[in-house]
């Protein structure tokens, strides 16, 4: 697989958007003025027009899957479920990416419902990510087999998904055919470092930022 990716250009832009961004939130931190609150506002209101569907960065987003399998390796945001693969994947990317590019009507019913909405939906499914120390053995056995068939429906061997902070990074469970990565690197989550998921032939790897 080739992906073209921007190297040194947007790393140098990263480093002066991160000490700009440093500052701003310095200034946030001590100061909840008018004015800034202002500037919050204008950054909601940027934010939206940016995402709504046919804006300029939502049409980015539109270019990417949803769901994605790459050998026997498939990833999504939240989790799939049966009912996502016998509906098909190719379907709700597509779906997914007309209505981000707002093709056809603008109608809410547009909106693709078993991808982006609803907890069991492929974006905000915390099945395989909550914690289960909470869990009794038979729920836990009972998500590894909506797992296990998940995998074998879609045929694949392992999932990775996100979503749902993992406050001890990386990790696996089931048998590791479920890798969970997101570790909350935002300041408004867990703030915590970098964390990367490597996958050579059955190899896995995590790599931490020192």
């Amino acid at each position: 697989m080739i992906v073209n990716i921007i190297g040194k250009m947007l790393s140098q832009a990263g480093v002066k958007v991160s000490e700009s961004w440093k500052e701003e939130r310095k200034l946030a931190q001590t100061s909840w003025g008018p004015w800034n609150l202002v500037k919050r506002q204008k950054g909601v209101i940027a934010r939206s027009v940016l995402l709504r569907p046919g804006g300029p960065l939502a049409s980015e987003l539109a270019r990417h899957p949803v769901v994605l399998k790459v050998d026997d390796w498939v990833f999504c945001h939240g989790g799939l479920l049966p009912h996502h693969v016998t509906y098909g994947i190719e379907k709700i990317n597509n779906e997914v990416s007309k209505w981000m590019n707002n093709v056809g009507e603008n109608d809410e019913s547009q909106i693709p419902f078993i991808a982006t909405r609803g907890y069991d939906s492929v974006v905000w499914n915390r099945l395989y990510s909550r914690d289960t120390t909470d869990l009794e053995d038979y729920h836990i056995e009972q998500i590894q087999s909506i797992l296990d068939t998940t995998l074998q429906v879609v045929g694949a061997k392992a999932m990775v998904v996100g979503h749902t902070p993992q406050t001890t990074g990386v990790n696996c469970k089931y048998n590791c055919s479920i890798w969970r990565i997101d570790v909350g690197m935002s300041s408004g989550v867990l703030d915590s470092r970098p964390e990367v998921l490597e996958i050579r032939g059955d190899k896995t790897r995590i790599n931490h930022k020192k």
